[in-house]
């Protein structure tokens, strides 16, 4: 399964988001980010990439900020890579 990483300015946006997408039933998990994706907060949501316009639409609705946004692959050498997606919401 095809995976996208969510990430957030901080941690209370991340878990907000987290709220507002359980409540609208979006598959989520909050992990620990990436060193890749930088250090601005330690959390970010995982969720599957067919899930992704779904949730990044209701995340909007809620006014949460996104900081970036992320499609999950496997490298060569079986490391998880991440390639940016963009969307008219991220800021």
């Amino acid at each position: 399964m095809s995976e996208a990483i969510i990430t957030f300015h901080g941690t209370a946006a991340s878990i907000a988001a987290e709220d507002v997408l359980l409540s609208e039933k979006v598959e989520v998990s909050v992990i620990g980010r990436p060193n890749e994706l930088g250090s601005d907060c330690g959390f970010c949501l995982k969720i599957p990439l067919d899930d992704l316009e779904k949730a990044l639409e209701i995340i909007k609705k809620a006014n949460i900020a996104i900081q970036g946004i992320y499609k999950v692959t496997m490298g060569p050498t079986g490391k998880r890579q991440y390639a940016p997606l963009t969307a008219p919401m991220v800021k």
